[in-house]
């Protein structure tokens, strides 16, 4: 079997999921996918237990080293010695995980994720860009921002989704007559991107309208007390606190609606997994993001990012159609399983794969890894010193414009 290695070390979020499905997926293909961590401080990380059970899918290499040259140099000799065909980079998910490749012999083939449309993601992309073999942009606003915006190559950059496992939300669907509409929301507690504390004055468009429905808020994070606060007088809000990943499908099967207010994404994969619940989405409209994973009116319905007003009217509306809103469950797990899936993803990976290794377009000479040294996209910019709250109306801005 063919073995692949997958920049990244076991850990809760999305690049890591990333790599468990696409493992699973490409074992049919004869290929076998490794997580790679590098260094002391992802040793360490690793150390607590949490992960035990991932730990025989990968490895760290140099686990003592704290020097971010030396582990650059370490990945190099790694890969020199043979035992993978290729390596998968994350761009900017680690700075020394991003920039060895620019040290890696030309030959070795890579391929770069880019999982984010933040500015100082497409940055660390670019930076790289001559480095790399091909280019997956996990959402197609990603893979067209490339080309058009960063000078990447319109025949090595492709849009590939996330996969979802759909074997895992295969849980019989919460049948309770009489009892309310549940509206969910479940994820990372936090404004600036997750768009959380929209979600009070989504609750109080739909109570004054007079539907009665109950509100779940599932997840944590670092607005998680302020979001309580701005609650304190809803008393048809639930707090569940934390989920752990084995009891989402059973969470989000009790569910009717998902709502997912993120100002901004680079693919939402929470959004693909309600969907393959039967949960239906009411999502802001992120450009090139949900609107190409939600078809609005028919899987699910988008509105205008932080128009709160739109987002509680779409749950009025759906819950006044219990008809309509069963119909879109169907269409939204339906459309899941044939866009989203484990298989599916992974044959198109395969595809790219099978590309670089039988044409792969040449690169840029490898640079003396005794002159490791970060460019610019890799280097702290401005940007990394605006207070988070300005960065963010930023962002919102760009997605206006």
């Amino acid at each position: 079997m063919r073995k692949w290695a997958y920049m990244g070390i076991p850990h809760t979020g999305g690049t890591y999921s990333v790599f468990k499905n696409l493992r699973e997926g490409l074992l049919p293909h004869d290929m076998e996918l490794h997580w790679i961590g590098i260094g002391a401080e992802q040793a360490r990380r690793l150390a607590d237990g949490t992960f035990d059970g991932e730990l025989r899918l990968g490895t760290v290499v140099a686990p003592e080293e704290s020097e971010d040259n030396k582990q650059g140099a370490a990945l190099v000799q790694f890969f020199e010695k043979g035992d993978y065909e290729g390596v998968f980079v994350n761009a900017l998910c680690g700075r020394v995980a991003t920039n060895f490749v620019r040290y890696l012999d030309s030959s070795f083939p890579r391929i770069m994720i880019v999982h984010n449309i933040t500015v100082g993601t497409y940055a660390a992309a670019r930076a790289v860009h001559d480095c790399v073999h091909a280019t997956v942009g996990v959402s197609p606003r990603i893979a067209a921002d490339l080309i058009k915006h960063k000078g990447f190559d319109r025949q090595w950059t492709v849009s590939i989704p996330n996969a979802v496992q759909m074997e895992n939300f295969e849980v019989a669907r919460r049948v309770d007559p009489c009892g309310l509409l549940r509206v969910l929301s479940l994820g990372r507690v936090e404004d600036g991107a997750k768009g959380c504390f929209l979600l009070p004055k989504v609750i109080s468009h739909v109570r004054g309208s007079g539907v009665q429905v109950q509100w779940q808020i599932a997840g944590d994070g670092p607005d998680l007390a302020e979001l309580k606060r701005r609650c304190n007088g809803f008393s048809n809000v639930q707090f569940l606190g934390r989920i752990p990943y084995e009891h989402v499908p059973q969470v989000l099967a009790e569910a009717d609606i998902y709502i997912f207010p993120s100002r901004y994404e680079g693919f939402g994969i929470s959004l693909v997994e309600a969907m393959a619940a039967g949960c239906v989405p009411v999502a802001s409209a992120i450009r090139g993001v949900t609107d190409s994973i939600v078809e609005h009116g028919k899987t699910g319905y988008l509105f205008p990012i932080g128009d709160w007003r739109q987002a509680g009217e779409h749950v009025i509306q759906l819950a006044e159609q219990p008809a309509r809103l069963k119909e879109m469950s169907v269409a939204a797990r339906e459309s899941v399983q044939s866009r989203f899936s484990i298989e599916t993803v992974a044959e198109r990976y395969a595809g790219l794969m099978g590309k670089v290794l039988a044409n792969p377009r040449p690169l840029r000479p490898p640079l003396d890894i005794q002159r490791w040294r970060y460019p610019k996209g890799l280097r702290p910019g401005l940007r990394t010193y605006l207070p988070e709250g300005i960065k963010t109306r930023l962002r919102v801005f760009r997605e206006s414009i």
